[in-house]
């Protein structure tokens, strides 16, 4: 009987411990959600550096909301991340990049004009016209811009999500 009960604890555990190793091929990624690369949240106002409030709570509900949509193998980059070379080829990667842009609004009498705080010197216009909540001078803005994952032209955005981040920097 003790050799039973020792044959069958031995093989509880063997089995146990192979199912808990790592059994895919190296070029097969985890199956997530989602990936983002969190940089922080202080950015340079008015020449000044100050912290703004994060956004990870936001993030995490967004990507949650665009899996229930579907979406799958979500890709999130700053701004300053995304570069011609991602967007060309995200057909190939097969997945959906999302560029994230937290601007502030520097104009809202005329048409919403906003400056991306986390983008490349540049490259930082971003229009607030027709956002869904009341701006002013100073407002920081989350935005979401979803590519169209089945096309190579860097400028196909099929979604885009606004959210209010931190309204202190108002006039």
């Amino acid at each position: 009987m003790k050799k039973i009960t020792v044959f069958i604890l031995t093989l509880v555990i063997a089995l146990s411990i192979t199912a808990c190793t790592d059994t895919a091929p190296a070029k097969v990624k985890p199956e997530t959600i989602g990936t983002t690369a969190f940089t922080g949240n202080q950015f340079s106002i008015n020449g000044t550096y100050h912290t703004v409030n994060d956004y990870y709570g936001i993030e995490d509900s967004f990507v949650l909301e665009l899996h229930d949509k579907g979406y799958n193998n979500i890709d999130i980059y700053d701004t300053r991340d995304i570069t011609e070379n991602l967007l060309a080829s995200r057909i190939e990667d097969n997945g959906i990049i999302v560029e994230r842009a937290i601007g502030i609004v520097t104009n809202a009498e005329r048409q919403g004009d906003g400056k991306i705080l986390n983008a490349i010197d540049g490259y930082d216009y971003i229009s607030y016209n027709g956002v869904d909540f009341q701006t002013y001078d100073g407002t920081i803005i989350l935005t979401y811009l979803v590519y169209n994952p089945n096309t190579t032209y860097t400028d196909d955005i099929i979604e885009r999500y606004d959210f209010c981040l931190d309204r202190e920097f108002e006039d």
